[in-house]
């Protein structure tokens, strides 16, 4: 699993040109009441109650019932101090940094552009915002991801192998000064750079 990390200016840049179709904006209950995209794995009701425990959610939307991306983002500024890592495990969010999480194009939308623009976007955003880290994880093997997280700006942070057996689980870190602490069952990640 890589961990990818993008440092955030104090200047705002200017926005590129986003010359994809659908309009990219922050989701509400609604949006998850009517689209496609929610209504599989009984995410209508998991969304809804992400957005009750402070996360946001934003999206590509071609009409007000059709989303066709997604992109959760987490951090003590919006109302989610803590979020879903990787697995089972809740990590901390620094109060300076924010966490971008489950991520989802419609298959149909692949390929055109809409991660790696959402990610710039949902920087952008969050520089405005103040925050100066933002944190991504994908899976080594998702080389599409990887390859999306780069292009939008973020550098590998730190690599780490998760094992997990039965209920326990160890985090291995391969790559970056990186320390994981744990109280209860939270835990906090520390970057060296910080």
């Amino acid at each position: 699993m890589h961990v990818f990390e993008a440092v955030l200016s104090d200047k705002p840049g200017t926005s590129p040109e986003h010359p994809i179709e659908p309009v990219f904006r922050h989701l509400t209950e609604d949006d998850f009441r009517q689209g496609a995209i929610f209504e599989a794995k009984d995410r209508t009701r998991r969304y809804v109650a992400r957005l009750a425990e402070g996360h946001r959610c934003y999206g590509y939307v071609l009409e007000p019932d059709q989303t066709v991306a997604y992109l959760w983002l987490s951090g003590a500024r919006y109302g989610a101090a803590v979020s879903p890592f990787v697995w089972r495990i809740n990590c901390a969010i620094p109060d300076d940094s924010v966490y971008i999480w489950d991520c989802r194009t419609v298959e149909s939308w692949n390929g055109r552009g809409l991660y790696q623009d959402g990610l710039k976007r949902l920087l952008e955003t969050c520089q405005r915002d103040g925050a100066k880290r933002a944190y991504i994880a994908c899976d080594t093997s998702n080389a599409a991801s990887v390859k999306g997280i780069r292009a939008a700006g973020f550098k590998p942070s730190h690599t780490f192998t998760a094992v997990i057996v039965g209920q326990r689980f160890c985090l291995l870190f391969q790559k970056g000064g990186v320390t994981l602490s744990r109280k209860g069952d939270l835990y906090s990640l520390h970057p060296a750079s910080t």
